[in-house]
């Protein structure tokens, strides 16, 4: 449904705002926003922006050397999903294997 999709597209930005005026935005905290947020575009169909949240989440997850945790696991798994959704079987073949290797 799109009204909901749109709705927490919102609170994603605002929640996004609220780590930018802290400056915590290399948290996990933030990464999970952003994983959450590629989430709600998968949800609708958008494979291709949801790729654009989980690749920022993850390179936040690397930055701060949180890149072999649960999120980052989760993070990998849902990019491997949207990877399989546009049909890129062996990018999601890799994305599945790092994961597991987490």
């Amino acid at each position: 449904d799109m009204c909901k999709f749109e709705a927490a597209g919102e609170l994603f930005v605002r929640a996004w705002g609220i780590f930018e005026k802290t400056g915590a935005t290399n948290t996990p905290e933030a990464a999970e926003v952003l994983m959450y947020r590629g989430v709600s575009h998968a949800v609708v169909g958008k494979h291709l922006e949801a790729l654009e949240f989980y690749a920022r989440a993850l390179r936040i997850l690397q930055t701060i050397q949180a890149d072999e945790t649960t999120t980052a696991s989760d993070v990998l798994q849902r990019t491997a999903n949207a990877h399989r959704e546009l049909g890129e079987y062996d990018q999601a073949l890799e994305c599945h294997n790092r994961a597991f290797d987490i």
